[in-house]
C-alpha cells in the first residue's frame, strides 16, 4: 500500500500503459469474431481456422488486461496484482500477436504444401529418371504429397480439393493469370522434362481474399513469387534440400 502522490500517479501510468499495450489483441480479436461471423453468413472462400476461438481468446486476454489496469489506475493504493495482470497481458499481446493468426498459418501451411510436392517431384524423378510429362503422371506423382494432404481451404463448411496444372516446354515459371481457385500447384516443365518450375495459388487474405500466386513473406503486392525449381540429379550428384 502508499499513499504518496508520485506512487498514485506512476501507478495510473503504468496501468494506462497496460490498458493501451492490450488494445492491438483487443482488435485482433474483434477481426477474427467478424471474420468468423462473415463465414456464417457467407459461402466464400476462406483459409480453414479456428476463428471463432481464438478471437474469444483474443478478446478475453484483452478485457481481462484493460479491466485490471483500469482497475489498478482507478485507485489510491497501489494494487500489484492487477497491475502485474495488466502487464501480463500487454507483454503477451505484444510477444504473440504477430506470429499467430490464420495469416501466419496460411502462408506457413502453403509453403509447406509446397515443399511437399517438391519432395514427391524429386522422388519421381529418382524413380523415373525425369520429371512428370503428362498430367497423369503430375497427378500420379502428387497424388500422396500434397494431393492427400489436409485441405487448407474451403467455401462454406466443404473443403476444397487441391488441384493440377501443366505447362509443358516451359522456360521458366508460369505467372500469367492465376487459376480461379486456392490450392492450384502449376507444374511448367522443361521439353526435355529434365527441369520443372513449380508455384501454387493460395487467398491474399484468409477470409474472402482474392486468389493469388503464393509469394516470399506473404508480399502478395510486391513479394517475390514462391518458386521450387529442381533439375534432374545425375547420378553421384548432392540431392537440393527440401522444405518440410
Amino acid at each position: 500500500m502508499c499513499n504518496s502522490k508520485p506512487a498514485q500517479w506512476l501507478i495510473r501510468g503504468a496501468g494506462f500503459l497496460g490498458g493501451l499495450s492490450c488494445l492491438p489483441a483487443l482488435a485482433r480479436g474483434g477481426v477474427l469474431v467478424h471474420e468468423w461471423a462473415q463465414l456464417k453468413n457467407q459461402a466464400v472462400v476462406h483459409f480453414d481456422y479456428n476463428y471463432l476461438a481464438t478471437g474469444l481468446l483474443w478478446l478475453s486476454c484483452a478485457l481481462i488486461g484493460i479491466a485490471a489496469a483500469v482497475y489498478a489506475a482507478s485507485r489510491r493504493s497501489l494494487y500489484g496484482l492487477a497491475l502485474v495482470i495488466a502487464a501480463a497481458s500487454g507483454v503477451l499481446s505484444t510477444i504473440s500477436l504477430p506470429d499467430v493468426g490464420p495469416e501466419v498459418q496460411m502462408m506457413t501451411g502453403v509453403t509447406r504444401l509446397l515443399g511437399h510436392a517438391d519432395r514427391s517431384l524429386a522422388l519421381w524423378d529418382e524413380a523415373h529418371g525425369r520429371f512428370p510429362e503428362s498430367d497423369a503422371e503430375l497427378l500420379d506423382a502428387l497424388k500422396a504429397r500434397p494431393l492427400g494432404e489436409g485441405r487448407l481451404f474451403a467455401i462454406g463448411s466443404r473443403g476444397l480439393p487441391y488441384a493440377v496444372r501443366l505447362i509443358a516446354d516451359a522456360n521458366g515459371p508460369y505467372a500469367a493469370t492465376a487459376p480461379s481457385s486456392p490450392g492450384v500447384f502449376v507444374y511448367a516443365v522443361r521439353q526435355d522434362s529434365g527441369e520443372y518450375w513449380l508455384t501454387v495459388t493460395t487467398l491474399d487474405k484468409p477470409v474472402a481474399g482474392r486468389v493469388v500466386f503464393h509469394r516470399v513473406a506473404g508480399d502478395y503486392l510486391n513479394g517475390k513469387l514462391w518458386v521450387m525449381n529442381r533439375t534432374h540429379r545425375q547420378d553421384g550428384q548432392p540431392q537440393k534440400g527440401f522444405i518440410e
